[in-house]
């Protein structure tokens, strides 16, 4: 067998396009990793039911909830309405049908939280408006940008530290459902800095055996520059560029883009990058050459995962979608320079991380003999550090814990592979991990592979690597 899966994980949220059992098990074939489902536009019940859907048909596929976070959104209007540049809005924390000339906002906190010369941006950020004055509940704005605004768009306002934090009041609902159904992860919207990861997790502990990984998603100018923090305390991120280009300068987000991505690297956590990626294959079968080229730059970016969104939740041909995505990784992940290790390595330079510059090496010397890295691992940790090195070889992580297998997909280049009882001895260890990668194909006997593991007498700690012929270990 030619294991030809991609490096690069792909994400694929669910929604009325995808959500049938066929559409599924097709983008399963078609090379969806991780499947989102995105309670910003999910009741709990439609939520259950898709969860239940894609355990269903691939149980090894890890979900992802994605929380809505403090998205504030305007009010009800009568009809779309287009704002002229110049012209005075007034956004008011009252409920109305709102017009041409006023419109109500479901943060009712506003008036408190923004102050004159403070920008709003709606739909998008294509409409921009500046706070002149508050007045009592409301906010008096200039139309700076004009453009089409109509019910229930967004908002943004760049730079501000509202009043409201993550988790709200909905997303502790769906938190609660969270802890039911135990998703693999959980993905936070508008973090602002680390304490808001803090009282997820704490949250998700108090409420039920979740040890979901949080992926915090980077969409806020100051989640930017609250990064290393928010970092430490994720288990991933999410570098979502809709938002974020609307709170920094849009020509700043490619290079945020990289230097996230850098940091997420250096410390062993997942990074996804998301929004806009295929985008006009919601409504085409085709993307345009400028997606195709912003998904080949996040392959050269080194992120470990891409999104795609609208998509695969509401387009035209959500399985066309997976496949594009995936032939796009397929022609670029050739192309991948060899990482220069020191560039990755973190301050701390613990033992973790010199065995990966090992695996690195090792591979890195034999490359044409050399058919994959096994690592017998029982929470993910060792397969993080190694895969961050990024080598050129498939990562196959053996593991007894299911939820584990799940979780480790998102990582790049990692292939989990399932033995069924524990093993104590690292004779035993190699030898049994060996047979289970050999079992399903994935390596052949003629080749060797790089091992890497922990001893017994130190627990939690990955100190051993070793290079087998895979013969040697089978026959």
């Amino acid at each position: 067998m030619i294991f030809d899966k991609t490096r690069t994980k792909i994400v694929c949220t669910i929604g009325p396009a995808s959500r049938s059992k066929k559409t599924l098990a097709k983008m399963v074939e078609a090379g969806m990793d991780v499947a989102r489902i995105n309670l910003s536009h999910e009741d709990h019940p439609s939520a259950k039911k898709t969860f239940k859907t894609i355990r269903s048909v691939d149980d090894s596929i890890p979900i992802m909830f994605d929380i809505q976070g403090p998205k504030i959104r305007i009010g009800e209007l009568r009809t779309p309405v287009e704002l002229e540049s110049g012209q005075e809005f007034t956004i008011s924390i009252e409920d109305f049908i709102g017009d041409e000339k006023r419109v109500s906002i479901s943060h009712k906190e506003l008036p408190n939280d923004v102050q004159p010369g403070d920008m709003i941006a709606i739909n998008d950020g294509i409409v921009r408006l500046q706070v002149k004055y508050i007045q009592g509940d409301e906010v008096v704005t200039e139309v700076i940008h004009g453009g089409v605004i109509s019910t229930r768009k967004g908002v943004n306002i760049p730079g501000i530290e509202l009043s409201c934090r993550v988790p709200t009041e909905q997303d502790c609902r769906d938190l609660d459902l969270a802890a039911k159904l135990e998703p693999d992860f959980v993905a936070l919207s508008f973090v602002i800095d680390h304490r808001d990861v803090i009282n997820v997790r704490n949250i998700l502990k108090s409420n039920g055996p979740s040890d979901a990984g949080l992926i915090s998603k980077i969409e806020h100018k100051l989640a930017v520059e609250n990064y290393h923090a928010i970092l430490e305390h994720s288990d991933g991120v999410m570098i979502a560029r809709g938002d974020l280009g609307i709170e920094v300068p849009i020509e700043d987000v490619p290079i945020l883009q990289r230097d996230l991505i850098r940091e997420a690297n250096t410390w062993a956590k997942p990074a996804i990058v998301a929004t806009h990626m295929l985008e006009s294959m919601t409504h085409e079968r085709v993307p345009t050459r400028a997606e195709v080229s912003d998904v080949a730059n996040a392959v050269f970016d080194w992120a470990d995962a891409v999104m795609l969104s609208g998509e695969t939740a509401v387009g035209v041909d959500p399985v066309a979608a997976v496949e594009m995505m995936n032939r796009i990784i397929k022609r670029v992940e050739p192309r991948l320079p060899l990482v220069n290790p020191a560039e990755i390595t973190s301050p701390k330079r613990m033992i973790v991380e010199i065995i990966g510059n090992l695996v690195y090496n090792a591979v890195s010397l034999i490359p044409d003999q050399v058919d994959g890295v096994i690592t017998a691992t029982r929470s993910g940790f060792t397969a993080r550090w190694v895969s961050k090195f990024r080598p050129p070889v498939h990562i196959y992580a053996v593991t007894l814990d299911p939820r584990v297998m799940r979780r480790l997909r998102l990582l790049w280049g990692v292939h989990p592979v399932h033995y069924g009882k524990h093993i104590e001895y690292v004779d035993d260890q190699v030898r049994e991990s060996v047979r289970a990668v050999y079992a399903q194909g994935l390596i052949s006997k003629d080749k060797d592979i790089v091992f890497t593991s922990g001893t017994r007498n130190i627990e939690g700690k990955t100190n051993i690597v070793g290079v087998f012929h895979v013969r040697d270990l089978v026959e």
